[in-house]
C-alpha cells in the first residue's frame, strides 16, 4: 500500500514536536460562534480561524457529498503549513458498499488531491456501520477500500465489536490499515476502548458517552443506519448521540493508551466527535494540555 506519513508540525502548530495531533470532528459549526469562534466572524473565516489554535482536522463533510475540487483547494490554502487533514469516505464508500461503492474509490481518490499536493493529506478515515459485522467477505472489502483510496494511512473505524478480534487486528497489521480506536458509550455490541495500532499512525475518536441517546429505544440502530446531518432513524436530532462533555479524570484515563500508541508510531491523532455545544474544542484543548504538560494558549 502506497501512502505517506504527513509532516509533524506547522509554525501555529500549539504542539510542532509532538507525535500525537488533537483537533476535532468537523470545524464548521454555527453552535460554535461565542463559544469557540467570534459571533460575528463570517462562516467562509472558520477554518483559517481553527487552524490558528489546532494543527489538524477530521473533514467530515466529505461522507454526505463529493466537494468540487476548487473547495479543497481553497481549504488547503487557508491552512498554514504542516496544517492536516483527515478526510472522511464518502458513504457510498462505507454504507453502500458494493459495486457502487468500488466505483467510487477513484473518484474519492481523485477528490484527495488538493491536500496530497501541497503535502496536508494526513489521511482517510473509512468508518463502516454497526451493521457491518466481521467476516472473511467483509475484510477482503476493507482491504479493497484501502488498497483504492492510499494517497495517504488509511484508517477503519468499526462500529461492532465482532472485529476487534486478535485474528482481524493482526489481518489489518499486515494490510498496513490503521485501526480507529475509539471512546464512547460501554453497551453490548459496541467496540472496546481498545488502543492498538495496526497502521501507520494511531488514530482514537471520542464520540462521548451518552448511553441514554446511542441506540434507538427499540434497543439497537436497524440494518445500514448510520446518523445523518439532521435526524437519525432514532427520531432524535442526531446531535443529541455526541452531546457530553469529558471530564478531566476520563482524559486522564486516555494517557497510557495515548502513551503506549505513540511509542508504536510516528503519529497519532485524536479528534473529537463530541461536538454539540463546543465541547469537543473544549476536550481537544484539555487533551492538548495533557499530553504536552502545557497549559493552552488561551482559553475557551
Amino acid at each position: 500500500m502506497r501512502c505517506k506519513i504527513p509532516s509533524m508540525g506547522t509554525s501555529k502548530d500549539p504542539s510542532p514536536a509532538m507525535h500525537v495531533r488533537v483537533g476535532t470532528c468537523g470545524y464548521s459549526y454555527d453552535d460554535w460562534r461565542g463559544v469557540f469562534y467570534p459571533a460575528d466572524l463570517p462562516k467562509w473565516k472558520f477554518l483559517g480561524y481553527y487552524a490558528e489554535h489546532f494543527g489538524t482536522v477530521e473533514l467530515n463533510a466529505t461522507f454526505y457529498r463529493f466537494p468540487e475540487a476548487k473547495n479543497l483547494e481553497a481549504m488547503a490554502e487557508r491552512t498554514p503549513e504542516g496544517f492536516s487533514f483527515v478526510v472522511k469516505a464518502h458513504q457510498s464508500i462505507t454504507h453502500r458498499r458494493g459495486a457502487e461503492g468500488e466505483e467510487a474509490f477513484p473518484k474519492f481518490r481523485e477528490l484527495l488531491k488538493p491536500f496530497d499536493d501541497r503535502g496536508k493529506l494526513g489521511g482517510v478515515l473509512v468508518q463502516f456501520p454497526y451493521s457491518f459485522r466481521a467476516s472473511a467477505e467483509s475484510m477482503d472489502y476493507v482491504r479493497r477500500a484501502a488498497a483504492g483510496l492510499d494517497l495517504a494511512p488509511v484508517v477503519a473505524e468499526f462500529r461492532h465489536i465482532s472485529w476487534f478480534s486478535a485474528e482481524n487486528l493482526n489481518v489489518l497489521r499486515q494490510s498496513g490499515i490503521s485501526l480507529c480506536c475509539v471512546d464512547e458509550p460501554d453497551l453490548p455490541g459496541l467496540p472496546p476502548a481498545a488502543a492498538e495500532v495496526t497502521g501507520a499512525v494511531g488514530y482514537v475518536r471520542f464520540h462521548g458517552r451518552n448511553k441514554e441517546n446511542w441506540f434507538s429505544k427499540d434497543g439497537g440502530p436497524k440494518p445500514g443506519e448510520y446518523i445523518g446531518n439532521e435526524r437519525g432513524k432514532t427520531g432524535r436530532p442526531a446531535a443529541e448521540r455526541y452531546r457530553y462533555l469529558y471530564s478531566e479524570d476520563e482524559l486522564q484515563g486516555w494517557l497510557p493508551k495515548i502513551a503506549a500508541m505513540e511509542s508504536k508510531t510516528p503519529v497519532v491523532y485524536a479528534f473529537f466527535n463530541n461536538h454539540p455545544g463546543g465541547n469537543a474544542v473544549r476536550n481537544a484543548r484539555e487533551l492538548h494540555r495533557l499530553v504536552t504538560s502545557e497549559a493552552p494558549r488561551d482559553e475557551v
